[in-house]
């Protein structure tokens, strides 16, 4: 006669906590990104480690292994510069690495690369310093050059603007006066929106007196230019060279009246 089965009795498995999960889950080895990077050979090896750092966003060298990355993408340019895109502007990189990808990029045949790769991370607002400027002043350079090589049409002014822009923004005198003498050098042609951005760039840095030089040239006056000699000459207190500048339209009288009273 067959003898019953025994009867035992069966224990729950014991739940695992969402804060024990996430331990395990951080215990698991993560990929040596460092080693990946540096020893990817192709794009799609690039964009295979790039979907394993998208697989990890809370890994403790995120950022750090994304900036590398792309610092190992500049050989594909379109690919490294939409992953320069997807980079959060709250977490940018620092000047280092942003004036490492600039210097690799100016060594480029494609010296456009540098200028748009710059004008990205100026839209991003990523931090960059009077190291940044050597290789973009080069990049520029080497552009126009080629354009000028290849075409008998006039180079456009956007590089120069660009770079110019910059120089004001950061006060940048002597990268300011080496793209001003370039363009001089190679006859480009400084139309009424160039010479602006130059009398800006001028004002911006103090140097008045080369600016005012400049904007006396400037036939008519504009708007950009009348403002930035009003707030350059604002800034060293010359009220009286303020009110001299003249303005070109009822709009521009009243913000100029409204900068120089506030030097007063």
């Amino acid at each position: 006669m067959a003898q019953p089965l025994l009867s035992v009795p069966l224990h729950p498995l014991p739940a695992t906590s969402t804060a024990a999960a996430t331990a395990a889950a951080t215990a698991l080895p993560q990929p040596n990104f460092n080693k990946l990077i540096s020893t990817a050979t192709s794009l799609p090896h690039l964009k295979q480690i790039h979907a394993h750092l998208l697989k990890n966003p809370h890994h403790a060298h995120h950022h750090h292994h994304l900036f590398n990355l792309l610092l190992s993408s500049l050989s594909y340019p379109s690919y490294a510069l939409s992953l320069l895109t997807s980079i959060p502007a709250q977490r940018p990189p620092p000047p280092q690495l942003s004036n490492k990808l600039l210097k690799h990029l100016s060594r480029s045949n494609n010296a456009n690369d540098t200028l748009i790769f710059f004008q990205t991370m100026q839209k991003k607002a990523f931090t960059i310093d009077r190291f940044s400027f050597p290789p973009l002043l080069k990049a520029a350079s080497k552009a126009m050059a080629l354009k000028m090589k290849s075409s008998k049409v006039e180079p456009d002014d956007r590089i120069f603007t660009t770079i110019l822009s910059a120089c004001s923004r950061f006060g940048n005198l002597d990268i300011g006066k080496l793209v001003h003498g370039f363009i001089s050098d190679n006859n480009i042609v400084i139309d009424s929106h160039l010479q602006s951005v130059l009398v800006n760039m001028y004002a911006s840095s103090g140097a008045l007196d080369m600016a005012q030089s400049l904007y006396d040239k400037l036939k008519p006056s504009n708007v950009v230019a009348s403002t930035a000699m009003i707030s350059g000459y604002s800034k060293v207190g010359n009220v009286e060279a303020a009110r001299k500048v003249a303005p070109i339209d009822n709009m521009s009288k009243n913000n100029n009246s409204r900068n120089i009273n506030r030097c007063t």
